[in-house]
C-alpha cells in the first residue's frame, strides 16, 4: 500500500473471531467420528453431539455396551443431562481427572 507523506491509514480488525470447534473420538482401530460446530459447548450441546454423532458411529463400529467413553471431570461431562443420557444408552464411563 502506498500512502502520501503525512497521511495515516487505519485497518479495522474484529475484537473476537467466530469460534469453531472440532470434537472427535478415537477408537482402538482409529478415528471413530468428528463433529464440527461453532459457538460454545454446553451440556445440552454435548448431549446432542453424543446422541447424533458419537454414539451412532461407535455403535455401528462396535457392539453396543462393549465400549467405554473416557472423559475428564469437566462440568459438561458431569452434568445430570449428560450423565442421565449416557445411562440410558448403557455407555460405560471412565473418568480421568
Amino acid at each position: 500500500m502506498w500512502l502520501k507523506k503525512g497521511k495515516q491509514h487505519y485497518v479495522g480488525t474484529k475484537a473476537y473471531y467466530p469460534k469453531v470447534h472440532m470434537w472427535g473420538a478415537i477408537g482402538i482401530d482409529g478415528i471413530v467420528g468428528i463433529h464440527v460446530f461453532q459457538g460454545n459447548l454446553n451440556a445440552p450441546r454435548f448431549k446432542a453431539i453424543l446422541k447424533n454423532s458419537l454414539i451412532l458411529q461407535v455403535n455401528d463400529r462396535y457392539d453396543k455396551g462393549t465400549w467405554s467413553l473416557a472423559q475428564d471431570n469437566d462440568s459438561k461431562h458431569q452434568a445430570s443431562i449428560t450423565q442421565n443420557f449416557l445411562k440410558t444408552q448403557k455407555v460405560l464411563l471412565k473418568i480421568f481427572f
